[in-house]
């Protein structure tokens, strides 16, 4: 599953904010609620100079490791008092929060060349989601994730490009559900938003050997 770049009114000068999302479990499919629970790790991943923001050490240390540099807590903190991370949320969520701490790692540092940085951090969501019934127990839905840039600084300058969606086997393993391969979409150019789908099919076997008796 890949996400294609918006190239319309100069938007090709905005940064590539590259977005991956793994998600390890999806529950609680409630058509009274309107609601589905998702439990996924988002990474992220951009382009920028360490150089004009003073930086430059955590660069030479993603050189010295031969492959990327994973920051320590308390370098954390300091890059992120220097270098706001772009504003991406879960824009259809009704309820979400972290379940583990912020993960910054860099790559690159070859002095007068960008580096690359990579952020990651699981997340909990209950997630809105119209529920269509006409076909019960024959149903296919759609669990829609809607993310997208929140804030006027992200917006002019990055652009939001969905690289992979994928699924823990777990996740797979659902009683009533079968879950499909999702797709991407895109929504207002304004907010870049992108919006990743996952058919899901009933499994009606349950529901007409009941039924039938």
């Amino acid at each position: 599953v890949k996400d294609e770049p918006f190239t319309l009114f100069g938007m090709k000068n905005l940064s590539p904010l590259h977005v991956s999302i793994s998600i390890t479990d999806i529950v609680n499919l409630d058509p009274v609620q309107e609601s589905f629970t998702i439990k996924y790790r988002l990474f992220m991943f951009w382009e920028l100079s360490l150089e004009s923001e003073n930086m430059e050490d955590f660069g030479k240390k993603a050189l010295e490791c031969g492959h990327y540099y994973p920051l320590k807590r308390h370098e954390v903190d300091l890059f992120l008092e220097k270098i706001p991370l772009p504003k991406l949320i879960l824009f259809n969520n009704m309820e979400i929060g972290e379940t583990d701490v912020l993960d910054i790692r860099i790559y690159g540092g070859e002095p007068g060349k960008k580096t690359g940085v990579l952020v990651n951090q699981s997340f909990l969501a209950v997630v809105r989601e119209r529920f269509v019934l006409n076909d019960f127990p024959f149903d296919i839905q759609h669990l829609t994730l809607d993310f997208r840039l929140h804030d006027a600084v992200s917006w002019n300058k990055y652009q939001l490009i969905v690289d992979m969606v994928q699924f823990h086997k777990d996740c797979l393993q659902q009683l009533e559900w079968q879950v499909c391969v999702p797709y991407v979409g895109k929504g207002f150019l304004k907010t870049f938003n992108s919006y990743v789908t996952i058919p899901v099919i009933r499994k009606s076997n349950y529901f007409i050997s009941n039924l039938s008796l």
